[in-house]
């Protein structure tokens, strides 16, 4: 296989003065004992296909713009996953069902690896190998793999060779979803969206469609520990003696008594919840980043937020235009929600410097 090689185009990195920066998020909340670092996301909001920098108050600050090839059409509403890297001071990105990219902060970039399948998350390892989830795939095709610094395949994970059924993981208050994933039979079966890497080295795979995580010995594959009860689990991360995540809860069979019951969750290190966070007052989660002050910076699909570990709100920004609320008013709210890849808008934004 070809080896990536380093890209710069002189058009595609932008800088800018607030004076006259373009406005992005409008900021709700702040509080002195916030992280005034700022904010990056790949731009889902705006209709134009580029990566974003914005400041705590919501203005554009820097941006590169993808090269032609990289995203088409919705493609970048799939999952587009971001990490920041303080050290290069660099973004890892991925242009969904296409390429996980480094984009330096000059504009320069490097292809990392390329499938058609990648999405959600990502983990980039000190050797230059890469380990992404490939979410929508179908029962039977692989989940997760590792690609090499060069390219190559090195390690491939498939659920259906560890996990037979679903129906053992199902059984939640929310029989509306639970009958959605039911009737896809073998499509988009598990639904991987979620990577981290504990302190002993294994992995842990979110299966939003099992309801659950799995500890994955990385040697052998095997799972050597689930966590289970979570309805549509999202961003499991190891936080203090356990982990921090998102549900999916609500309670209802149809739409008619569909009521959202979704939260941000901590438990212990046997994955029994300690705390729910923000119950009922927002919709899907879409990114959780454990910040160095020991908060939580959440992504949801109209807003982001930083919280304390008992749920305090210090700051809040929201798509400008977008009542900073509305998630709060549950389902009709995707309804209201704008942006480019509504109601789904925002995915994850991580702080930056």
């Amino acid at each position: 296989m070809k080896k990536f090689g380093v890209l710069c185009s002189f058009f595609t990195v932008l800088l800018f003065s607030t004076a006259n920066a373009e406005q992005i998020l409008s900021t709700h909340v702040t509080n002195s004992a916030m992280d005034m670092r700022s904010i990056a996301f790949v731009d889902t909001v705006s209709g134009k296909d580029r990566v974003i920098e914005v400041n705590t108050e919501g203005e554009l600050i820097w941006s590169w713009n993808f090269p032609p090839g990289m995203i088409a059409g919705k493609s970048i509403c799939k999952g587009a996953g971001i990490e920041y890297n303080s050290v290069s001071d660099s973004f890892i990105v991925i242009a969904p069902h296409h390429s996980a990219i480094e984009i330096s902060r000059d504009g320069t970039h490097r292809v990392l690896v390329r499938d058609p399948e990648i999405d959600h998350d990502f983990h980039f390892f000190d050797d230059g190998s890469i380990l992404f989830a490939r979410g929508f795939v179908d029962k039977g095709t692989e989940n997760f793999a590792i690609h090499d610094k060069n390219g190559e395949k090195i390690w491939a994970w498939k659920a259906d060779d560890h996990l037979k059924s679903r129906r053992k993981y199902w059984g939640s208050s929310c029989k509306i979803r639970e009958s959605k994933w039911k009737k896809q039979g073998n499509k988009d079966w598990a639904h991987a969206n979620g990577i981290s890497i504990k302190d002993n080295g294994n992995y842990i795979f979110s299966l939003r469609n099992f309801n659950a995580f799995f500890e994955i010995d990385p040697n052998s594959g095997r799972i050597v520990r689930e966590y289970t009860g979570h309805i549509g689990v999202h961003e499991p991360t190891p936080y203090k003696d356990g982990f921090v995540l998102a549900d999916r809860n609500c309670t209802g069979s149809k739409k008619s008594d569909y009521v959202e019951k979704q939260s941000i969750r901590i438990t212990d290190s046997e994955g029994v919840i300690k705390k729910r966070l923000l119950e009922g007052e927002h919709l899907f989660t879409r990114g959780i980043e454990v910040l160095p002050n020991g908060n939580l910076f959440v992504t949801t699909l109209s807003t982001v937020m930083e919280i304390d570990p008992d749920g305090k709100l210090l700051f809040k920004a929201a798509i400008k235009g977008q009542d900073p609320n509305i998630e709060s008013t549950g389902r009709s709210a995707r309804e209201k929600i704008i942006g480019r890849c509504k109601p789904k808008t925002l995915y994850k934004a991580v702080r930056t410097k």
